[in-house]
C-alpha cells in the first residue's frame, strides 16, 4: 500500500467511490477491533478537543493526523468549522506543525457518528527529524528544503541526485542522494 499524499486523498476522497478506509490494514483492523465503548463523548457543552488520531489514515510520515472532536451539534461544526479552525489556538499558533488541511466527513462516511468531528492535518518539518525524505514527492521535497534552506536553489533529478546552492549561484554546492540512508 502507497503512503497518501493530500492530492491523492481528495482526488480519491472526491470520486464517486471512495475506499471505505484510508487507513493501513494494520492500522484498519486494530480500528475494527477496538472497545467502542471508550469512543469520545459528547459532553454537548460546544467545547473543543484537539487529539491526535489513534488511527490515523496512511498518510506520509511528516503528515500528522489529528482528530479535533466538537461537543456540541453537527451541524453547528459543519457551518462554523474554519471559524473553529482558525480560532483554535493549537491549530493558529502552530503548535502541532503547519496546518495543512482540514474536512468533515459526510455522514455516510462518519464510523463515529455521536460526537461531531473533523479530521487536521499538520505538516512536521524534517528539522524535527520525522519525516522521511524519500517519503516526500519531488515537489514535496523541494518545498520542504527550500522552506529549511532560505535564499538556496534546490534541483533535483530523476535519479533522487539533489543539488543545493545559493539563489544567485555563488557560493559551495550540496549534492546527496535523498534515497540513500
Amino acid at each position: 500500500m502507497e503512503y497518501l499524499t493530500i492530492e491523492k486523498f481528495t482526488e480519491l476522497f472526491q470520486s464517486d467511490n471512495p475506499p471505505k478506509s484510508f487507513r493501513h490494514p494494520d492500522i484498519e483492523e486494530k480500528y475494527q477491533k477496538r472497545d467502542k465503548k471508550k469512543d469520545p463523548k459528547n459532553k454537548k457543552d460546544d467545547s473543543i478537543e484537539l487529539l491526535p488520531n489513534d488511527y490515523p489514515y496512511y498518510w506520509q510520515s511528516h503528515i500528522k493526523h489529528w482528530i479535533l472532536w466538537y461537543h456540541g451539534k453537527w451541524k453547528n461544526l459543519e457551518d462554523n468549522h474554519d471559524i473553529i479552525l482558525t480560532e483554535y489556538p493549537d491549530i493558529k499558533g502552530g503548535k502541532h506543525g503547519e496546518y495543512l488541511f482540514s474536512w468533515i466527513n459526510p455522514p455516510h462516511l462518519r464510523s463515529i457518528k455521536l460526537i461531531p468531528h473533523c479530521h487536521v492535518l499538520f505538516r512536521v518539518y524534517v528539522s524535527d527529524k520525522v519525516a522521511k525524505l524519500s517519503e516526500f514527492t519531488d515537489g514535496e521535497f523541494v518545498r520542504e528544503m527550500e522552506i529549511r534552506m532560505k535564499n538556496r536553489k534546490i534541483d533535483i533529478a530523476p535519479n533522487g541526485l539533489v543539488q543545493v546552492s545559493n539563489v544567485n549561484g555563488t557560493g559551495e554546492k550540496y549534492k546527496f542522494n535523498r534515497f540513500r540512508a
